[in-house]
């Protein structure tokens, strides 16, 4: 791959391996990807926020259902 590439993937079953063989090699040194890093950190980001979107809607939802059974049991 050359330096300049844009574009690159690879799967990683177990990430310690690819750690552990790292650091043995490496005096103890982790590298990885700029690019990987930041896109993992983006998704984790979104499915937080899909999360508290998910954890909204079923608050809004519960809070509806008992204004609906407390507003009928006044009639």
């Amino acid at each position: 791959m050359e330096d300049n590439s844009a574009e690159h993937f690879t799967l990683i079953k177990v990430l310690s391996y690819l750690v552990r063989s790292q650091i043995a090699g490496n005096k103890n040194r982790k590298y990885f990807c700029d690019r990987c890093v930041i896109i993992t950190i983006i998704m984790i980001i979104i499915i937080m926020m899909m999360i508290i979107l998910i954890i909204i809607t079923i608050i809004i939802i519960i809070s509806r259902c008992l204004l609906e059974r407390k507003t009928g049991d006044s009639h």
